[in-house]
């Protein structure tokens, strides 16, 4: 009797354990929302001041990627691995997303807007190393575009994303009391969601260009003791689509430009 109340403890302490990086549904509508309220802090001007900027892209351009930034009040921080708010500073993308983004230069090249595209290296853009060029106190964008600059990029792309991951209950999570039903039924369906939203700047003025947005979501089901694993999974899923669909709509957008 002790040694089965032991194994019900232990399993009700794991089946907690492993539902921790989600817990409630997160929609769509609130990880824009989400995206909405982050905001890039630009370089001090007037509004006649930013009037009279005058856009000084080339056809093709050389672009560059920023290193990418969860928004500070994402549910959880796909870089770091961590619940609560993101860090809203600049991260590093994994090699699967520098996989994707690769892949934009040839396809970009082939639509006749891109000459080259490089991804910024997060030891140029990360704060407090100093630096002759950049003046105390600079901001995120600043940094990004200096950082540009050196790369003899002609614009740089900002993106900015928000994930959320969260699993429920199915009838069948009754098994869960077993060890056998924790480890072998998908008692359990796993959702993830992934929003991210791309600006492209001018590398020499701070001119924006345009924006655009992708998004995807996922979801399956899981027995309880891979609740967290599945959850990881399907977050790094969504947001590998969420890099296409962007790409889909920064082609649309910076084709637009010329019409």
């Amino acid at each position: 009797m002790k040694l089965a109340l032991r194994n019900l403890i232990a399993l009700t302490t794991l089946v907690s354990s492993c539902a921790s990086l989600g817990s409630s549904p997160v929609s769509m509508d609130e990880l824009r929302q989400g995206l909405d309220r982050e905001s890039l802090t630009f370089t001090d001007r007037t509004v006649e001041e930013i009037a009279g900027l005058q856009a000084e892209l080339p056809r093709p351009f050389r672009l560059a990627i920023a290193p990418p930034r969860e928004v500070v009040s994402s549910q959880f921080n796909f870089y770091t691995g961590q619940g609560g708010t993101g860090s809203g500073s600049a991260d590093v993308w994994t090699s699967k997303e520098r996989e994707v983004i690769q892949a934009w230069n040839e396809r970009f090249r082939e639509r006749g807007w891109l000459v080259d595209l490089v991804i910024l290296p997060y030891s140029l853009v990360v704060p407090g190393v100093a630096d002759a060029d950049l003046r105390e106190g600079s901001t995120y964008l600043e940094r990004v575009r200096v950082a540009a600059a050196r790369e003899r990029a002609d614009a740089v792309l900002v993106i900015q994303s928000n994930s959320a991951a969260y699993s429920e209950f199915t009838p069948w999570a009754v098994l869960d009391l077993t060890l056998v039903g924790a480890m072998i039924f998908d008692a359990h369906r796993v959702h993830a969601a992934t929003v991210m939203e791309g600006l492209l700047f001018d590398t020499r003025n701070e001119y924006l260009y345009l924006s655009a947005s992708g998004e995807a979501s996922m979801k399956d089901r899981t027995p309880a003791f891979m609740i967290s694993q599945t959850e990881r999974r399907l977050l790094e899923r969504s947001r590998l689509a969420a890099l296409r669909s962007l790409a889909e709509r920064l082609n649309e957008r910076v084709i637009a430009l010329d019409s």
